[in-house]
């Protein structure tokens, strides 16, 4: 199988229940929608899951790939029924405890109920969510749709698009992102990639100086390599950078005036090609807490704040290496 080097997404998602924080709506539903288009391509081979939680799906380490995994009591619809009961109950259709077999609808079922946990802070049928992510009302919606699609007792009533319609309409009004940060940029086609050359490279943080600083290191550290660098100091801004002209590298500041970089960055993951950015979170509170929520994105790399030049090169200059940018042997 192949190889995946990252976290789960239950484990990210326990970093935000311990802290009392809600992740980001935009993102959890890319993340939903990712796992769903992932059970789409199984269950078009005849492959049933049959164990679709928060611990079987992966969220890869710089890239911010959502991964479905575990397929190790997956089901072929083609052969046989085992007649075994497989999954995790909590997680598990009604009608399979009922002796009904595992099908594509059971997974939906599975991943519609991942989505209302991520959504709420809480399973349906538990009570006292350790966390309320969205208003009363935005949550009585989610459950009204929940109860009359996904978790309606005939399986062909399910209808975990509408769910997901929900939660990107609906929720981010209530919750004002779209009025924060612009659904839109999520959803338009990107232009074409600017035609100055070189490798993109976007610099966001609310210091001019700092933006200014991180240039020079930059510089510094891709010393021989085309580079075209373009600098904002406002989120909103870098979110229409990206759209227009998705770059390959951001260097993102972690605390901005009216979000925090997680969101910015959750956006620009939601983009056509989002998963091909590589991320630098500069940040003056790296602590495991702030790690992990980036984590969700994909995002390993940190620089603490006040910069320290020569390490902030040093960074660079590795994260460059790494991704092919500069040869393995350069100093």
């Amino acid at each position: 199988m192949e190889l995946i080097e990252g976290r789960s997404l239950f484990e990210l998602w326990m970093v935000h229940v311990q802290a009392q924080r809600a992740m980001p709506v935009a993102r959890t539903v890319d993340i939903i929608a990712a796992a769903a288009r992932g059970l789409s391509v199984a269950h078009a081979q005849g492959i049933v899951h049959r164990d679709v939680k928060p611990e079987n799906i992966m969220i890869e380490d710089d890239t911010g790939r959502v991964v479905l995994v575990d397929f190790g009591v997956a089901l072929d619809s083609h052969g046989p029924n085992d007649g075994m009961i497989y999954g995790t109950p909590e997680y598990m259709a009604p009608e399979l405890l009922g002796g009904a077999p595992a099908s594509a609808n059971t997974d939906q079922y599975g991943l519609a109920l991942v989505a209302y946990e991520l959504l709420t802070g809480a399973l349906p049928f538990h009570e006292d969510p350790p966390f309320r992510q969205i208003p009363r009302r935005g949550k009585e919606l989610i459950a009204t749709t929940f109860v009359g699609a996904t978790r309606a007792r005939t399986p062909r009533r399910r209808a975990l698009a509408a769910f997901l319609d929900l939660a990107r309409g609906a929720v981010p009004d209530l919750r004002g992102v779209r009025q924060r940060a612009g659904q839109a940029l999520s959803e338009a086609p990107l232009e074409p990639a600017a035609t100055d050359g070189g490798l993109r490279v976007l610099v966001v943080d609310d210091d001019p100086l700092f933006v200014r600083l991180v240039t020079r290191c930059l510089h510094v550290a891709l010393a021989g390599v085309p580079i075209t660098i373009r600098r904002v100091t406002e989120p909103h801004a870098a979110l229409e950078k990206c759209r227009t002209h998705l770059p390959e590298l951001v260097v993102l500041d972690y605390e901005m005036p009216g979000m925090d970089g997680v969101e910015p960055l959750a956006r620009v993951r939601a983009l056509p090609r989002g998963e091909t950015v590589r991320a630098i979170v500069l940040s003056g509170n790296n602590d495991e807490q702030t790690r992990l929520r980036f984590a969700m994105l994909g995002v390993r790399t940190f620089a603490a704040k006040p910069i320290d030049f020569s390490a902030l090169v040093e960074t660079l200059h590795l994260v460059a290496r790494a991704n092919g940018w500069i040869a393995a042997g350069a100093s």
